[in-house]
């Protein structure tokens, strides 16, 4: 099996990924942030693509070592690739038909359009239908749930990072007006003109 070691980086990039889930909530309880409702989506998604990333980039190796042809390992993995995609797909259909604000979010569609995309994907190599089953189309949708999963903690660092940027410049200005001075203004030194 040549691909071998893209599989294995893949799967240690996404044990990476399913432990940032433990540093996205870290950052949240240090600012005592609560989750809204969408957030905890979104970290759910993130831990969920993370370990679907580690399940299907291990997944090839099974039908390789019990004996099956190098083609047939790719189409039974891509196979299940396709169904555990399309699972994917229909549970964020679901989760969002529950959330109206994740139902008016672009992240959402693009989750679920892209999760049926490369589905179709993986249906395609399992079928043979561009070429004998291989790891190109296999491997692509690997870097499709990575994507995903990078993007979401990503976009949830960032959401708290902010929170917390908010939070600071709303109490640097409650200590200014306390103190009657104004927080846009630079504060001058005595002796400066």
């Amino acid at each position: 099996m040549a691909s071998a070691e893209v599989l294995t980086v893949l799967a240690e990039i996404a044990v990476a990924l399913a432990g940032f889930t433990g540093i996205v909530v870290a950052f949240r309880q240090q600012g005592n942030h609560e989750f809204l409702p969408h957030e905890y989506v979104r970290l759910q998604y993130m831990l969920v693509a993370a370990c679907a990333l580690l399940f299907f980039a291990l997944l090839p190796f099974l039908p390789h070592y019990l004996g099956l042809s190098h083609p047939s390992a790719w189409g039974v993995s891509s196979g299940m690739m396709c169904v555990g995609l399309l699972a994917l797909a229909f549970a964020g259909h679901l989760q969002t038909r529950r959330d109206p604000v994740l139902s008016k979010s672009r992240w959402t569609f693009s989750y679920i359009t892209g999760s049926i995309a490369f589905s179709v994907c993986a249906l395609a190599n399992t079928l043979g239908l561009l070429s004998a089953p291989g790891p190109g189309l296999y491997v692509a949708c690997l870097g499709w749930l990575l994507f995903f999963s990078a993007s979401i903690f990503v976009r949830l660092i960032l959401a708290a990072a902010a929170s917390r940027t908010v939070e600071k410049s709303g109490s640097d200005r409650e200590n200014a007006a306390q103190q009657g001075t104004a927080v846009d203004q630079p504060q001058r030194h005595p002796i400066d003109p």
